[in-house]
């Protein structure tokens, strides 16, 4: 029996071992910082399961602060049941947690942290025992964390896919976000997700009430703890005091996400989410207030298709009038064309470029012709609004209309009108196609930093982002 289970074992491709004193001592750093946070804190994310709710096929939060993980795991969840081929919202939730930590591990590899019933599920009485000595439990020492938790490394998506089928009655005890975080974590590497932040002084999760950070849902979103929202890197000059040569490197989104992100914050002028970011993928959000995070999303895929043109050339023109000096003439200094195609993203080809640098300006007109030349969307023309329903989801635990807790799921019609150059009249014709019954909220608000003076109309409350 011994050499069978040996046997067993070593073919076993994935394998829970103990959480070692030395990962447990950094995850818990990383996580909360010194031993002795705030209880509260930590409870919050020992306190909230990873389990779909059958009805609605949304994940109920109990609490705040696990929504950085919640949100971008219901939105990954979105995918496959919108545009793939899961309708079980079991199934969805599963495929997007391997989603999330196959992509946090670049996709290469992956780890998967949870109880030690992982590592004894053919010892049942164990197992049992072990789980009711963590029901209601707050782990807030990094001895606890090695105590109870064991960790599965792997190399391929199958064989996290087996983890995480394995372990998911971890995932859905009360640990199960915890576990969530750690996992992301460990399969970034806590050093290299560290490397990511601007300022990893501070721990990822913050008392009283265990917010989580920005890094958490990128790094569920992108694979990368990051701390901005922009495309790619941003390098400033010499930091002071350092020397010659050095220079602060932020980081923000290296490419296009499966699921994206659009927040109040960029309407509130505190920053300018990339096009990464409000073009993902799939047409699937998540949505960032000032202390929540809840998901929108397009049933419809073609949506993200429906204003290219328009996006294209709003991000051109935007970067064409930073270098205007004319105060909004319509032409920049012919020495500035390189730096702004590069800003761009489009080469043109050598006689278009030479015919625009022919003259001490270049007008906008021109430009925008050279540019319809080598990718005709920056040529549409379109007069017409266009209108399309999303989907709002609230995880958090709120009374609905009958006394009950629940979570706020809302269906969202948009009108989004053409522009002004192309359309004077249309945000009348946008407000006809939802019979003049528009409303305003903070949703609205993060809805126009993706659709710009999108309109939108709802029956019933009015969807909630915090």
């Amino acid at each position: 029996g011994g050499v069978f289970e040996w046997a067993k074992a070593m073919a076993d491709p994935v394998r829970f071992v103990d959480l070692d004193k030395t990962h447990a001592d950094a995850l818990f750093a990383a996580t909360f910082g010194t031993e002795g946070t705030e209880k509260e804190a930590v409870k919050a994310w020992c306190d909230q399961p990873i389990r779909m709710d059958p009805e609605t096929g949304v994940i109920r939060q109990r609490r705040a602060g696990p929504c950085a993980c919640i949100a971008p795991v219901q939105a990954r969840a979105e995918t496959h049941r919108r545009f793939g081929t899961e309708e079980d919202a079991e199934t969805a939730l599963r495929h997007a947690l391997v989603d999330a930590l196959w992509c946090a591990g670049g996709r290469e590899q992956a780890a998967l942290v949870a109880t030690r019933r992982a590592l004894h599920e053919h010892e049942h009485e164990m197992a049992a025992a072990v789980d009711l000595s963590l029901e209601g439990a707050v782990l807030d020492a990094s001895s606890q964390w090695e105590e109870s938790f064991v960790v599965a490394r792997v190399n391929t998506k199958e064989d996290l896919e087996r983890a995480v089928e394995r372990a998911q009655n971890c995932l859905e005890s009360p640990l199960g976000a915890l576990l969530l975080l750690l996992s992301a974590l460990e399969s970034r590497g806590v050093e290299r997700a560290m490397l990511d932040r601007d300022d990893a002084s501070h721990p990822l999760v913050t008392p009283p009430f265990g917010h989580a950070s920005q890094e958490v849902v990128h790094l569920l979103l992108c694979g990368k703890a990051v701390s901005n929202v922009f495309n790619g890197t941003i390098t400033l000059g010499e930091t002071p005091g350092e020397g010659a040569g050095h220079a602060l490197v932020l980081q923000g989104v290296p490419s296009h996400p499966e699921v994206g992100l659009i927040t109040m914050l960029e309407f509130l002028r505190y920053c300018e989410v990339g096009s990464f970011l409000k073009r993902p993928k799939y047409p699937v959000w998540v949505v960032g207030s000032e202390s929540h995070y809840t998901v929108l999303y397009c049933e419809d895929e073609k949506v993200q298709d429906l204003d290219r043109g328009q996006a294209l050339r709003r991000w051109a023109r935007e970067r064409f009038d930073a270098l205007d000096q004319s105060g909004g003439g319509g032409f920049i200094p012919v020495e500035s064309l390189d730096g702004l195609l590069d800003k761009i993203g489009v080469a043109l080809p050598a006689e278009s470029l030479q015919a625009l640098k022919a003259s001490a300006v270049v007008l906008w007109t021109e430009l925008l012709g050279a540019l319809a030349a080598v990718d005709p969307q920056y040529a549409s023309n379109n007069s017409t609004a266009v209108s399309f329903e999303l989907v709002h989801v609230n995880n958090i635990l709120k009374k609905d209309a009958s006394g009950s807790l629940a979570p706020r799921i809302c269906r969202i019609r948009v009108a989004v009108p053409p522009p002004w150059e192309e359309c004077m009249d249309g945000e009348a014709k946008a407000a006809a196609l939802l019979g003049g019954s528009q409303k305003e909220g903070p949703l609205v608000d993060c809805i126009r930093t993706r659709w710009h003076r999108a309109l939108c109309s709802w029956t019933g409350e009015e969807p909630s982002i915090v």
